[in-house]
């Protein structure tokens, strides 16, 4: 099924300059409460690896491009650093990039929004994931069900939201991007604002 992990001797890992990472790994203990400086969480039966989902991103960023596709779409430059396959190890099966005018759409509907679908919309780079902690790049088309609710409600200008969220090997979803707020971005007709 996977492999048993634990926390006997919870160690942390240094990954980058103010980031830590622990490892948990060795034979089943049973049930346990770990308490780290900001995480704390309580396991009530064995934790099997294929059981915890992947690491959610936390710094989706765009910038515009001041070209635009072939078939006239506006283009942004998403930038993330991925999440693995069972939290912060590995690397997940697929990302999921969506869209939306409205915040709210993406907190309390992702899964309905819109999609950036990998093989019409990505001008450049890719949405394949790369190992954990990598720093991935990929040029968008806005998709056309976004652009197509802004020429039905007849705006002249409007905003884009964007959220992202990992899916592991075994059909597991990291949490979806918590709204942060990186800033309006200035493209024809449009403003982005992501979240």
């Amino acid at each position: 099924m996977g492999e048993l992990v634990h926390r006997r001797k919870a160690r942390p890992r240094h990954v980058g300059p103010a980031l830590r990472q622990y490892v948990l790994s060795g034979p089943p203990t049973g049930k346990f409460i770990v308490n780290l400086e900001y995480n704390a969480f309580r396991v009530e039966a064995d934790l099997y690896e294929d059981d915890v989902p992947p690491g959610r991103i936390k710094d989706l960023t765009a910038t515009p491009k001041a070209n635009l596709s072939a078939d006239d779409r506006p283009i942004l430059t998403f930038q993330w650093t991925c999440g693995g396959n069972h939290g912060y190890d590995g690397t997940a099966a697929a990302f999921e990039l969506r869209g939306a005018e409205d915040t709210n759409d993406l907190l309390t509907g992702f899964h309905n929004a819109p999609l950036v679908d990998a093989k019409s919309d990505v001008v450049k780079g890719s949405l394949t994931p790369r190992p954990a902690f990598t720093v991935q790049e990929a040029e968008v088309a806005v998709p056309y069900a976004l652009l197509k609710e802004a020429v039905i409600a007849g705006k002249d200008a409007t905003e884009l939201h964007f959220s992202i969220r990992s899916k592991s090997s075994k059909n597991i979803y990291s949490m979806v991007l918590a709204p942060i707020k990186i800033g309006f971005v200035s493209i024809p007709l449009f403003e982005v604002h992501l979240y």
